[in-house]
Parts: structure tokens; C-alpha cells; sequence
């Protein structure tokens, strides 16, 4: 019947279409769709640029910026933001630039120009006798940080296992992340 029909709602703002556009096609179509945390990291990325943007230029919106004002945005970031957010946000505003091209809200890219930032890789931080016997007194309790519940438990014990593969067995992080249950030999200790 007509009447069960459900009819799409109205988008009545460019961040709706944007939104939606994410949820059913923002990686091409071709590749799964994004996960609902990237799906909302992306929207706050572009809130934040949004934000800046109502400072910079009050006339200007974010899903068809001038280039200058994507500059200033990014300039500004460098002076206090970690590479790593910088690098996101840079990514997640292409996203949204490849949006507006597609819906025929910009010709160009204005995000084109801006590189992302190097990050070096830092060696492994050492940990000191007093955080490693901290770390085992929390291994030896048996229970999450977090919560008391029964789940948190089981998880209190798997930080157990974890704590003792790191600093009993010498296993580095890598390693106890791919262990699996098949390559233990508990009876062996192997």
C-alpha cells in the first residue's frame, strides 16, 4: 500500500546532505563504508573547521571555502595541534572537498595545496622499575579500571595475561597482540 511507503526525509542543510552522503557512499562506493566513530570524527573535524571558519570569514561556508581561508586554518593549526590531528583533519576536509565537487558546490579543491606533516617515528619509551610495578600491582587485582562488573573482570584477566606475556615472558607488544591460543603450550610453558 502507499501508505507504507517510507519517504526519505528532507535534507534542509549542506552538513545534512554531507552526513548522509557519508553514511551510505563516502568511500566511493567501491570499498566497505565507513564505521560509525570515523563517521562522526569526520563530522566534529568539519565542525572545527567550521568554527574557525565563522572567526576568519562569518560569510563563508565551510563546504565551499576560499583557499586562503583553508591555509589560515591550517597555519593556525600548526602552532598548537598534534601532527597527527592535523594530518586527520587535513584528510577529513578533502573528504568533505570531494563532497562539494561532487555536488557541484566548488570546482576546485582548495585542500589540494596543503601537505600533510611528517611524523618520524619515535623509538619505544622505556618504562621505568616504579611504572612497571604499578602496572603489576593493576595486573595482580584482577578487575578493569574502569568498571566492577562481571565483563570487566574477564577483562581484568585478560590484562593479566597480557601483563605477564609483556614483562614474565619478555613478549613484545607486537607479539602478544598476534598471539593466539593455538601457539601456547601451557603445559610446557612454551
Amino acid at each position: 500500500m502507499l501508505t507504507d511507503l517510507k519517504v526519505a526525509p528532507v535534507l534542509t542543510t549542506w552538513s545534512e546532505a554531507f552526513e548522509a552522503w557519508l553514511r551510505l557512499d563516502g568511500r566511493k562506493g567501491s570499498m566497505k563504508p565507513l564505521r560509525e566513530k570515523s563517521i562522526q570524527a569526520v563530522v566534529q573535524d568539519v565542525r572545527h573547521f567550521s568554527h574557525f571558519l565563522d572567526q576568519y570569514d562569518p560569510n563563508a561556508q565551510a563546504c565551499s571555502p576560499a583557499p586562503q581561508a583553508v591555509k589560515a586554518y591550517f597555519d593556525w593549526q600548526q602552532s598548537g595541534a598534534a601532527p597527527a590531528s592535523v594530518n586527520r583533519r587535513l584528510a577529513s576536509l578533502r573528504t568533505l572537498m570531494r563532497w562539494s565537487m561532487m555536488a557541484g558546490l566548488i570546482e576546485q579543491d582548495p585542500t589540494a595545496r596543503i601537505p600533510r606533516i611528517e611524523m618520524s617515528k619515535l623509538p619505544p619509551r622505556a618504562r621505568s622499575r616504579e611504572d612497571g610495578k604499578a602496572l603489576a600491582r593493576v595486573s595482580k587485582k584482577l578487575s578493569h579500571l574502569r568498571c566492577r562488573t562481571e565483563h570487566h573482570n574477564l577483562l581484568g584477566q585478560r590484562d593479566q595475561v597480557i601483563w605477564a606475556l609483556l614483562e614474565d615472558a619478555g613478549l613484545r607488544r607486537e607479539e602478544v597482540a598476534n598471539v593466539n591460543i593455538e601457539g601456547l603450550d601451557l603445559a610446557h610453558n612454551v
